[in-house]
């Protein structure tokens, strides 16, 4: 038992942490060294701490937002918050700190889903061999199978609003399986503001996570709505409290959200057109680009999108969407492919589907409720235009909620029953399969941007610092990006990836 208490911890958190550190730096165990576009967030954090949003034209370039004369960010913000606390260490002005705070969010994240995968397991009370090997997988799953094997090589300026997301949406994702699927009551009270404020950080970070942390946090605070309703006297009070503080701090969030968008652009939204962005001024954009921004989202993708994420194919994606009607749409790079990388992942929540259709655990109306609005992030990018190789990371939320009501209610042992080992086989050979396409698909999980390591030499180009001429949106201290950034990277990296 001795072994034990220090074995689990260390193959289940210390271990992949360790691989994970490898794997994010190349194997150098630098944390500082330098990806693409790694200045822009550490200059949007100095611009945040100093009371502004814009940047230097050099530290963002072709991805940068050119209002006004100013270049702002359109990324979340939690990233570049999470580097304030290093200021009175580290010059950010020179000290790259993309890789150690990728690894930070990523590490809480992925620690927080290992914590709720013991908990689930452990709550079940099922003992047998063939159990804790279905911990396991799933723990492999986790660390070596899912979103956060994606981000982890990509710790670049595209990546880091997914890892922020991630990190959020993790957390906030262990607290509601501990609730309903460990303890197996709805939370109530004092507790939804820890889902409220974690809710509020998700639009600091990729929205599309966000709406779905918003659902799921109304789903929980229907009851006691309905209890504020009929509350009388002092009754009333405590009611407030439980029902309408996390609604005000859900709303704060979002108000935060839309005064930043007005700071930047004058809209309570994004605030900014196709002509606007960094890349329009190189290449310029055409109709297809204008009809993308006009109709983002459109139903009619949502199950060739998933499809194509699935096995591929874009030589029928594109002309099936636009022949149904679902508008403009664009590939831009080979999907991250499930049904290839994580087969035992879609098993296993096709079991949980099965098993939160028939048998949930109680409360089984609210698991049920929550697993719909989990569902959301997915649903939104499915219908989105534009299909890329990160875009796939919002579908993870509700496979892992499938996954976990899988482990939570579905015994292996009965399942298989006398075929066990056949069952361990089956699923081992499947981890083998994901294992064999990672080390053979680099091109798909270690993507880092059109490959701009050490690219930080040339001028930045011409038309783009046409447009940053405000005071203060230049900055000589940092090195200007090279011209290749804005000189056809975009359909250097569609031709290549596609």
């Amino acid at each position: 038992m001795t072994t034990r208490r220090w074995l689990v911890p260390l193959l289940a958190f210390v271990v992949p942490a360790i691989a994970y550190l490898a794997i994010i730096t190349r194997g150098t165990f630098d944390l500082f060294g330098p990806v693409y576009a790694w200045q822009a967030y550490n200059y949007l954090a100095l611009a945040l701490a100093d009371g502004r949003q814009d940047i230097p034209a050099e530290a963002i370039a072709a991805e940068g937002v050119y209002i006004g004369g100013k270049v702002y960010m359109y990324y979340g913000i939690i990233p570049a918050l999470l580097r304030i606390p290093l200021m009175p260490f580290l010059d950010l002005r020179e000290v790259p700190v993309s890789r150690l705070v990728s690894l930070f969010m990523l590490l809480v994240g992925q620690f927080a889903m290992q914590w709720t995968i013991l908990r689930v397991a452990a709550v079940h009370g099922r003992t047998a061999f063939i159990d804790r090997f279905v911990t396991v997988a799933l723990s492999i799953i986790l660390w070596f199978g899912s979103a956060a094997m994606l981000l982890l090589p990509n710790p670049d300026l595209y990546y880091q609003p997914y890892s922020a997301a991630h990190m959020v949406s993790s957390v906030f994702f262990a607290l509601l399986v501990y609730d309903l699927l460990v303890v197996g009551r709805a939370p109530r009270g004092a507790r939804l503001m820890a889902y409220a404020v974690l809710a509020g950080l998700g639009v600091y970070t990729r929205q599309t996570y966000a709406i779905g942390l918003y659902a799921v946090t109304l789903v929980l605070l229907l009851p006691d709505l309905a209890e504020w309703r009929r509350a009388r006297g002092p009754a009333l009070g405590a009611a407030v409290r439980a029902a309408v503080l996390p609604l005000f701090i859900m709303f704060l969030a979002g108000c935060g959200y839309l005064a930043l968008a007005y700071a930047r652009s004058g809209h309570l939204t994004t605030g900014w057109s196709v002509d606007a962005w960094g890349f329009s001024a190189i290449v310029p954009r055409d109709a297809r680009m204008i009809s993308l921004d006009e109709q983002q989202f459109s139903p009619v993708r949502i199950i060739p999108n998933f499809v194509y994420f699935m096995v591929g194919g874009p030589h029928w994606r594109e002309p099936l969407i636009e022949a149904l009607g679902g508008g403009t749409v664009r590939t831009l790079s080979h999907p991250f492919r499930y049904l290839v990388y994580t087969p035992l992942a879609l098993l296993i929540a096709g079991a949980g589907l099965w098993a939160l259709l028939r048998r949930p655990p109680a409360p089984a109306r609210t698991i049920r409720l929550v697993g719909a609005m989990l569902a959301i992030p997915a649903m939104l990018q499915l219908a989105y235009g534009t299909v890329f190789v990160r875009y796939s990371c919002e579908l993870w939320p509700g496979l892992w909620w499938l996954m976990l009501v899988a482990l939570r209610q579905i015994d292996p042992a009965v399942l298989f029953g006398r075929r066990q080992a056949a069952g361990m086989a089956a699923m081992a050979a499947l981890l083998l399969v994901s294992a064999g396409y990672v080390a053979t698909r680099p091109a798909t999980f270690w993507y880092t941007s059109g490959n701009f390591e050490g690219s930080l030499s040339n001028p930045l180009p011409a038309v783009l610092a046409a447009r940053a001429t405000a005071p203060g949106s230049r900055d000589p201290t940092i090195a200007p990006t090279r011209a290749r950034v804005g000189s056809g990277v975009w359909i250097e990296a569609e031709q290549r990836y596609r």
